[in-house]
């Protein structure tokens, strides 16, 4: 019976590994980057980086230190996807936000959908959201602050605003066209 549970157990942790392998960035991953920003390597942190879904590199932000989280911005700025920013602990984004600034995080704002873009900026203090707010465009700032005037997790917090609308004629096939 003990041997069952030996192997029960040892196959749990197969899994776990396996899982992290498939799923998730490894921590040798975590030590390339680190060891490329060390050395400067810029051409290899883009190549180790690129290929990264957005919730690996929010998690690869996570796990780096202030210096290193500013020198990582700094070399994936020109690729940097919103959608990272959605990933991120709150401590951890509020420093990815200071380090790119309100004309960065403001454009990303604007590419992502108003309820995660809405859920992010609540989470600012009023004097950062008002300085990103300030640098949106008036249809995306009107969009945001809309949203912001909800309750928390009520239907119109959490909502996207965007609507498409098409004549009921139309197929399916003209309307994706």
């Amino acid at each position: 019976m003990t041997d069952h549970r030996a192997d029960a157990a040892a196959g749990a942790a197969e899994a776990a590994e396996t899982e992290e392998e498939l799923f998730g960035l490894s921590d040798e991953q975590v030590r390339e980057v680190r060891e490329r920003l060390a050395e400067g390597n810029v051409q290899a942190v883009e190549e180790l980086v690129e290929p990264l879904h957005a919730a690996d590199v929010a998690d690869l932000f996570e796990r780096l230190t202030h210096d290193e989280r500013r020198l990582l911005a700094g070399i994936v700025r020109h690729v940097f996807e919103p959608e990272i920013l959605t990933w991120l602990d709150e401590t951890v984004r509020e420093d990815v936000i200071d380090i790119l600034g309100p004309q960065e995080v403001a454009q990303a704002l604007s590419e992502l959908d108003t309820d995660d873009a809405v859920d992010l900026l609540e989470d600012l203090d009023e004097e950062e959201k008002q300085r990103i707010l300030a640098t949106l465009p008036a249809e995306d700032r009107a969009l945001l602050v809309e949203g912001l005037t909800y309750p928390e997790e009520s239907a119109g917090r959490l909502m996207q605003r965007e609507l498409v609308a098409v004549p009921t004629a139309w197929t399916v096939g003209e309307t994706i066209d």
